[in-house]
């Protein structure tokens, strides 16, 4: 979880009469009903969550009690490049930290964010013993050397992108600075970053990624003085050792009868597919080479940690011809690691159709798509299956569903996406190819039609106008190459509303036109077979959240901000429930509902 520091500290106006706080901007409707009281009695909306009250009248709207949040929410918050402070970041904070206030803030009501950012510098350096046992030709440990900085942003222990929530890894690379006119250059890097928790990581760049592996830190809570006291990193020292650097347990002996040149080896975690050591080019037929690691031991032993892969690659420019991936048992396995022989790969044709479901024997019809081969598993020369070889590969068909590519003979996971408004879903199939030329015709499948009755305000009324998304469920334990592909429409005047979708879990979310005066809701769904019929979505008084962001240091406004609302789901996911832009003097209002369900 992103913990903002004690300069980042919050405080908010939540809730039915918070002055100074009212819609930030309004824009015009259409057919779209309003939330105008006392036109609409607020009684008619009914409860939000039982035993919490009904709805009240403030300042012409019919709003529930800040009491009716009762579930845990994230706020993210994206500032613009325009901004003359913490431009072009992104923040997050808890529903917890939007609740307290801090004492020291010049805030006045209503309430207020403070955006604070702090700088991020430091530099990649080894000591001579770490120079000496990684292979490294440079004696002279003054020297730093150029690298690629990465701050992931966690959530817990996981990504937040894993998650559902958008904020994304950012990185800085490295250039000469130097502290003074008088003072040597060295390589530092230097950036902006804001509050929460991350993973760092220090990637040497070529020629230096061959014996420097990269070093990585958690960092629980980012500040300025954490950012200060960590920046710098010294591969060999007590805080970043270099694993084994006396012993063999990092060297593997890499073998292709084929040959190596040009091929490349390293270690990967197991999970994210990161890059944990060096990285060595190969050459000759057989080649042996130190794969450094720091921070990736098992404990207090040399081995490597469990969930490292190892990974025997190509040239980026061969076609048809695998990756070695193989996930190393308690450390063991790079001695020997012999890459097997293959047979000739296969030219692939193929054919995405569609008959009409009234009429099998019609000739099929072309579905322009997107093609994507996955292998499970690949044959080697001796006929044999191998999990540990692994190639992927995607191509488009032409306008008339045709496509062609050539890949290793083997076991396939083929999906195929349709192009929009071809009325086809997104299917996945297990498919043997085999020989020298293999011909794959797809039917491809209908979508599933869903249909609801209609979307309803909770006093009865028809929602028309309102968007509805139908967005892939984030749920971790679903890969995103499997998940289904968003659609969108909208409710008519009786708020019915119609959608054609992939099979899959999905988030369906109603999103009343702005200016309304109601929030957005969220229905967790799965949707199988053609055609599934969904209760009414009831979509009720809001809950008001209302703030106003400022930068920490000169209490300026920040207008033009994206806000968005993320409720966390049962299995860990995330999904927005409510989304607004500041306005010219930085106030935020965003109108919520009930948690997903």
């Amino acid at each position: 979880m992103r913990r903002a520091a004690s300069a980042f500290a919050t405080a908010l106006a939540l809730g039915a009469g918070t002055p100074g706080c009212g819609t930030v901007e309004g824009v015009a409707r259409t057919n779209s009903p309003e939330n105008a009281c006392p036109d609409h009695p607020c009684d008619a909306y009914g409860e939000l969550v039982p035993g919490r009250g009904r709805a009240t009248c403030n300042a012409g709207r019919c709003e529930h009690s800040a009491a009716n949040l009762t579930y845990a929410y994230r706020v993210v918050v994206h500032v613009p490049t325009s901004s003359e402070e913490v431009a072009g970041l992104t923040f997050q904070l808890t529903s917890e930290q939007l609740r307290t206030p801090d004492l020291r803030s010049r805030c006045s009501p209503p309430t207020c964010v403070r955006l604070q950012s702090f700088e991020a510098a430091g530099r990649y350096t080894f000591t001579a013993a770490a120079a000496r046992a990684a292979g490294m030709p440079l004696e002279d440990t003054s020297v730093s050397v150029p690298v690629r900085v990465s701050f992931v942003p966690l959530v817990g222990t996981r990504e937040a992108s894993d998650l559902g929530l958008p904020l994304d890894t950012t990185f800085f690379s490295s250039s000469f600075r130097s502290a003074s006119p008088d003072a040597p250059e060295e390589i530092v890097y230097s950036g902006p970053v804001s509050p929460g928790a991350y993973v760092r990581t220090y990637f040497p760049q070529p020629p230096f990624d061959a014996f420097l592996p990269p070093v990585s830190d958690a960092l629980p809570t980012v500040g300025a003085r954490i950012l200060a006291e960590t920046g710098n990193v010294q591969l060999g020292d007590a805080r970043h050792p270099l694993d084994d650097p006396e012993g063999t347990s990092r060297v593997a002996l890499v073998r292709r009868a084929e040959g190596l040149d040009g091929w490349r080896i390293w270690l990967a975690d197991s999970v994210n597919q990161q890059r944990i050591s060096t990285l060595r080019r190969l050459e000759g037929i057989e080649s042996e080479v130190l794969l450094a690691t720091s921070g990736q031991a098992a404990g207090e032993a040399a081995a490597l940690r469990e969930g490292v892969d190892v990974v025997l690659s190509p040239p980026d420019d061969w076609i048809a011809v695998p990756r070695l991936v193989s996930t190393l048992i308690g450390g063991a396995g790079l001695r020997p690691l012999n890459y097997p022989s293959l047979p000739r790969p296969t030219r692939v044709t193929g054919l995405v159709a569609a008959r009409p479901e009234d009429d099998p024997a019609a000739t099929p019809r072309a579905v322009p798509s997107r093609v994507s081969l996955r292998s499970t598993r690949l044959m080697q020369a001796s006929g044999d299956l191998s999990q540990l070889l692994r190639y992927e590969t995607t191509v488009t068909t032409d306008a008339s569903g045709l496509f062609a590519t050539v890949v290793p003979p083997g076991e396939y996971a083929v999906t195929v996406e349709p192009e929009p408004l071809t009325g086809r879903g997104k299917t996945t199939i297990p498919v043997l190819v085999e020989g020298e030329a293999y011909a794959l015709n797809i039917d491809s499948a209908p979508l599933a039609t869903v249909t609801t009755g209609r979307a309803l305000l909770s006093d009865g009324r028809p929602l028309a106008d309102a968007d509805v998304l139908a967005t892939p469920s984030t749920s971790p334990s679903v890969p995103r190459r499997l998940r289904p592909r968003p659609a969108r429409t909208r409710t008519d005047r009786e708020g019915r509303f119609s959608l054609g979708l992939d099979q899959g879990a999905y988030h369906l979310t109603v999103i009343p036109q702005e200016g309304s005066g109601f929030p957005r809701v969220v229905v967790l769904t799965a949707i199988g077979g053609k055609e599934a019929i969904l209760p009414d979505v009831e979509v009720p008084a809001p809950v008001k959240l209302a703030f106003t962001l400022n930068n920490a240091s000169a209490f300026l406004p920040i207008p033009h901000a994206v806000v968005r609302v993320f409720a966390t789901l049962p299995d860990g996911g995330a999904v927005e429930v409510g989304r607004s832009v500041s306005d010219a003097e930085g106030r935020v209002e965003i109108l919520l509902a009930r948690e997903p369900r």
